[in-house]
């Protein structure tokens, strides 16, 4: 049986469980690679070789990759998409697919690229080119996604969650997150004072109850990037979450990590 695998759609979702009404915790977006870990039915147990999410994905919107490939992608080496979306065409289908911004277009040259034993040509503009620091690479990503809904397990233009919208930002940065508010929470090192608050650092939410229940990206000047019901901006200080539109405080502020 085949190890790894990706998707030659705009992406896959990965659900809770092996039946297609479970709830949707990530996605595997066009070009990232996930390696089966079990069977259940139509489904394969997979394993998201970036975010090391598990989940479960129907057989046939996988297609097999080889280990080398599979191998560059969870070291990062592969291009990420660095615009909201592009357009490719399958050269010998004819097919045409959009893809979101941070698919993998794995060795772009000449606006060409392989996956799967497939050719694809771009026949959209030529993606922008990502930032060298790490600091503007977050901060020009968090604008790829600028009203972007809010979707369960989402990472994509198409709808992403707090969690998500956080793993998919730093990706373009070469940065893993874990998935989850309690494991990403636990990564990083703290941040003390909010005027402390450098771009990329990410502010965690809590309930009453001390529970970790929504995160945002630090950009500029207090200001921070969170998905709720769509990604849009908020002004944090040391009470929470200021949303300027509903003029009230919307989360309590609990920690703020650093990751780089």
């Amino acid at each position: 049986m085949d190890r790894f695998f990706s998707t030659l759609q705009a992406l896959s979702p990965m659900l809770q469980a092996a039946d297609s009404r479970s709830p949707k915790i990530d996605e595997l977006l066009f070009g990232e690679v996930c390696e089966c870990i079990g069977e259940d039915g139509k489904y394969y147990k997979v394993r998201h070789l970036w975010d090391l999410c598990e989940g479960f994905i129907q057989r046939n919107q996988l297609v097999p990759v080889d280990e080398a490939y599979a191998t560059a992608f969870a070291a990062g080496r592969w291009e990420r998409l660095f615009m909201p979306a592009a357009t490719v065409e399958n050269e010998r289908s004819g097919i045409q697919y959009t893809l979101s911004a941070g698919s993998v277009l794995a060795g772009l040259q000449d606006k060409r690229f392989r996956l799967a034993g497939e050719t694809f040509s771009l026949i959209s503009a030529q993606p922008n080119r990502i930032p060298a620091r790490t600091a503007d690479i977050i901060r020009d990503s968090v604008i790829l996604f600028l009203n972007v809904p809010e979707v369960q397990g989402g990472r994509s233009i198409m709808g992403m969650d707090p969690a998500g919208f956080c793993r998919q930002v730093f990706a373009f940065a070469g940065i893993r997150l874990s998935p989850g508010f309690s494991a990403m929470a636990a990564e990083g090192t703290h941040v003390d004072f909010v005027h402390e608050l450098r771009c990329g650092d990410i502010a965690f939410f809590s309930n009453p109850e001390g529970e970790i229940i929504h995160a945002g990206i630090s950009i500029d000047d207090g200001w921070i990037l969170h998905a709720d019901g769509k990604v849009k901006s908020g002004r944090l200080d040391q009470q929470g979450l200021f949303d300027p539109k509903e003029n009230r405080y919307i989360y309590q502020l609990r920690l703020i990590k650093r990751y780089f």
